[in-house]
């Protein structure tokens, strides 16, 4: 019994940190209303990424680190900051019919919509109070292919349009070390 509630606990903790909980008045900041008016502009440095077996760089906010999770390339800053980079090309047409189709999550607008890239919104759930914005870019590198996605989405600050464009930005900066 004490196990069942503390597993229920937890995860209450979880489902309120991730759908919207948290803010000093309960709201999350993906919430419409709740976004700051204007972030300052993020310092932007090389990130080095050979400590994740890649003979590459990217810019990336200052403190922003790469790391191995879940066996996923990521660059990252705590929650506010998330890239995945991984070998080869992601076929994003195919990605597009699967997004187009979704009656669950249902396509907004397509910001970038190239043979390479994918930038777009989507309201989580079909919510419009939760919009999250996503990228897949594909490029080569040295020769190589990589594709390059946004991460943590759906529960973190890349809801945000302005942490978006930021995380899109830094995405297309990927170079050989």
């Amino acid at each position: 019994m004490r196990f069942a509630w503390m597993v229920a606990t937890c995860a209450a903790v979880f489902v309120n940190a991730g759908c919207g909980g948290g803010g000093k008045d309960g709201k999350s900041s993906s919430q419409p209303g709740t976004e700051d008016k204007k972030a300052p502009a993020a310092k932007l440095v090389k990130v080095d990424l050979s400590s994740l077996g890649l003979p590459l760089t990217i810019d990336a906010p200052e403190g922003a680190v790469a790391v191995k999770e879940f066996g996923a390339n990521v660059v990252k800053l705590r929650e506010t900051f998330e890239l995945s980079i991984e070998d080869g090309k992601r076929d994003v047409a195919a990605w597009k019919k699967e997004l187009q189709e979704s009656k669950v999550s249902p396509v907004k607008e397509f910001f970038v919509d190239t043979p390479a890239t994918l930038y777009y919104s989507f309201a989580v759930g079909g919510d419009p109070k939760t919009m999250s914005h996503v990228f897949f870019l594909n490029t080569s590198v040295a020769g190589k292919d990589y594709h390059v996605s946004s991460r943590g989405a759906h529960i973190n600050s890349t809801r945000k349009k302005e942490s978006a464009d930021l995380a899109f930005k830094c995405a297309q900066t990927l170079a050989p070390k």
